[in-house]
């Protein structure tokens, strides 16, 4: 299945990826190894922060250290990497849920804008606890609606 997986992507392989390959990459690097609900909670994340005012999935995600993944790796690759994952094609499912019906989301994550891995504390969440934990993220609500 792999293998059909690779052949089917080939001719994008060398090209520069899109917005929606991109934010795939990043779900499947952010939560890949939780399952569909992972991948959906980083979506709704992302859709979150788009919410909030951010341009696009792409741009929330190409933000400057707001997703550790992208820390010193190239979009390209970052997705070279995580094509081949099992659930890539659910990642990429979810990106373009994301871009064309963001309210179909399920809204699993309480309208949460950050997620870390459970039990961190990074810097932004002093003085804040997680609204709810998803496998092996924990999810926050920094900020309300403008």
């Amino acid at each position: 299945m792999k293998a059909l997986l690779l052949l089917f992507l080939w001719p994008w392989w060398a090209c520069a990826q899109s917005s929606r390959e991109l934010v795939a990459a990043v779900l499947i690097a952010e939560a890949g190894g939780e399952g569909t609900n992972g991948l959906s909670a980083v979506a709704e994340v992302i859709r979150r922060r788009v919410e909030l005012g951010e341009p696009s999935p792409a741009s929330v995600v190409k933000r400057k250290g707001q997703f550790s993944v992208l820390n010193g790796v190239s979009p390209r690759s970052l997705w070279q990497r995580t094509v081949p994952h099992p659930l890539y094609l659910e990642a990429w499912r979810l990106a373009g849920v994301l871009y064309e019906r963001p309210d179909s989301l399920p809204r699993q994550t309480q309208d949460a804008d950050h997620f870390c891995h459970k039990g961190a504390r990074p810097y932004w969440s002093k003085g804040h606890r997680p609204s709810l934990t998803i496998g092996n993220h924990d999810f926050y609500r920094l900020r309300r609606s403008p």
